[in-house]
């Protein structure tokens, strides 16, 4: 098995290790936006603090806690720990795709993740989007086993609890994964009992802290009433507005109602703003250029042309990939592989959440594996078509291969005739010498009867 995975997916995670290392050693760092909060937060973890109530959900801030507390209070071990998530990523994605499709499919898959710009531009970010995506990836390779077993559950149940953490809406994400890809058997249901379940204990003493702490009930973080307010308010446009001094975290809850009340009041108000949240989300690439740059624009200045060539790039590969998973998103239902339809509704369920708030590209990246899981079928059978294509043109494998077994008629009569001419030659050449061998043999003889009678009268 180890040799096998090594066979397929060692050159694209060797590939994808060799530029992680060189972008996150190669280049002067600085945080930048939720980056210096992540940091902040987890080095007061680490230091014996409490996390006492913040705007974040914990998941990721405590994370970084627990790394800086057994390495030291430094971002960049943060980052390596991103990288090797970033590798087992490439790892797993790859299995998906080699247990529901074919090695081919799965190669191309690996070499997808591990050479795409995004992949390796957030490995030098100390962002939880990574490790995040990591989670959804494993509990997807946990929910396409064929039989679910209680170990299963317990992991799945975990695995959800660490999502949830981040994302609070993935508490769900056991009942979603039973519903596509598990057949309604009496296990499969105590499975997913036991996986849902684990994962709201594992999470109930997070928020029951929590919102002794606030006064009031919090379902996990507090960032989720001022983004209804950043997405929903009368002036919304459908993605981020920086939002007025204090909605933050002291009057966010002032903020949700505020959008609340507007939205009774203008029911098709969040109808309206679909579209443009939708849009938001998925033209672009999660992360650009400035974004990448601010990380070391202090120290040395990049040109505007630096930038757009970038994001060039970064949304030119997406793109790329959005138009091959449309492919593949065909091939596949052609084929009756409704193994598509698992991903699919991950990252359907995603934006799902995402409308009720608001739209950013960067939301939509850590489900973006499905997009990647699809480009490579698409990419597989194109490469696969054109192989086929290229062997039926003239002096391909096909043609060479017919014109030595059944080629054109005038060939094979050519070829016969020539057969003929040199059997109608050699037959002339044998009777010829048989009749030069006969008129030698008659002139001997005679000569041999002329000169018997003169002999016999000399003597």
């Amino acid at each position: 098995m180890l040799q096998r995975y090594w066979h397929l997916f060692g050159t694209p995670l060797l590939a994808g290790a060799l530029l992680r290392v060189l972008w996150l050693t190669n280049l002067p760092r600085i945080m930048v936006w939720d980056e210096v909060d992540y940091h902040s937060l987890g080095k007061q973890l680490a230091s014996g603090g409490g996390y006492g109530v913040q705007l974040f959900p914990p998941g990721w801030p405590m994370l970084l806690g627990l790394i800086y507390r057994a390495t030291g209070a430094y971002a960049l071990h943060g980052m390596w720990f991103n990288l090797l998530v970033s590798l087992l990523t490439i790892v797993l994605v790859g299995h998906i795709a080699l247990r529901y499709t074919d090695p081919l499919t799965a190669r191309c898959t690996a070499w997808l993740v591990a050479l795409m710009p995004s992949y390796i531009l957030t490995t030098g970010m100390l962002v939880y989007e990574v490790w995040l995506q990591c989670l959804l990836v494993l509990a997807l390779v946990l929910a396409l086993h064929e039989r679910w077993t209680w170990l299963d559950g317990l992991l799945l149940a975990c695995i959800t609890a660490l999502v949830a953490l981040m994302r609070p809406f993935w508490l769900a994400l056991p009942v979603l994964l039973w519903l596509v890809v598990r057949p309604p058997s009496r296990q499969s249901i105590a499975v997913l009992l036991l996986a849902q379940l684990g994962a709201l204990l594992l999470v109930a003493p997070w928020v029951a802290h929590i919102s002794m702490l606030r006064g009031e009930f919090v379902p996990i973080g507090l960032n989720g009433n001022i983004n209804f307010w950043i997405g929903n308010n009368r002036n919304a446009t459908g993605t981020f507005m920086e939002p007025p001094y204090g909605y933050w975290l002291t009057y966010s809850d002032i903020a949700r109602d505020r959008a609340l009340a507007y939205l009774q009041e203008h029911p098709f108000h969040m109808v309206r703003l679909v579209p443009l949240k939708l849009w938001h989300m998925l033209a672009t690439e999660a992360f650009s250029g400035l974004y990448g740059f601010l990380l070391f624009e202090t120290h040395m200045p990049i040109p505007l042309v630096v930038r757009w060539l970038v994001d060039a790039l970064l949304n030119g590969s997406y793109w790329l990939i959005c138009g091959l998973a449309c492919v593949g998103i065909g091939v596949l239902v052609r084929r009756r592989q409704w193994i598509v339809l698992a991903p699919l509704l991950l990252f359907t369920y995603n934006l799902a959440c995402h409308i009720l708030f608001f739209g950013l590209p960067r939301f939509r990246w850590p489900v973006q594996f499905v997009l990647l899981l699809y480009a490579a079928a698409g990419l597989t059978w194109l490469i696969q078509s054109y192989s086929a294509h290229r062997s039926r043109q003239p002096g391909g494998t096909s043609h060479r291969l017919a014109a030595g077994s059944d080629g054109p008629r005038h060939t094979r009569h050519h070829q016969h005739h020539q057969r003929n001419n040199y059997t109608d030659r050699h037959a002339l050449g044998a009777a010829s010498q048989v009749g030069l061998r006969k008129n030698s043999s008659a002139s001997t003889a005679s000569i041999r009867g002329k000169r018997t009678p003169n002999t016999a009268g000399t003597s």
